[in-house]
């Protein structure tokens, strides 16, 4: 089994995953095959970058503005 392929079909809600260690460990489960949701609060221009970022190397992540 290759690591795209180990998280392949879950889907992870990475709180803090617009900033610092969230976002390092968004772009793990990523890598790894898993769909990433990256919710934000005040922190929309990050979380937007970080879903560019997985975009450019994995399937669609999705965001969710807190509220």
């Amino acid at each position: 089994m290759d690591s795209r392929s180990r998280l392949q079909g879950r889907v992870a809600l990475v709180t803090g995953a617009a900033k610092r260690l969230g976002r390092h460990v968004a772009l793990r489960l990523a890598n790894e095959g898993s769909d990433i949701a990256v919710p934000y609060g005040k922190s929309e221009a990050e979380a937007c970058a970080l879903v560019k970022e997985i975009e450019a190397q994995a399937d669609a992540p999705e965001r969710f503005e807190r509220t």
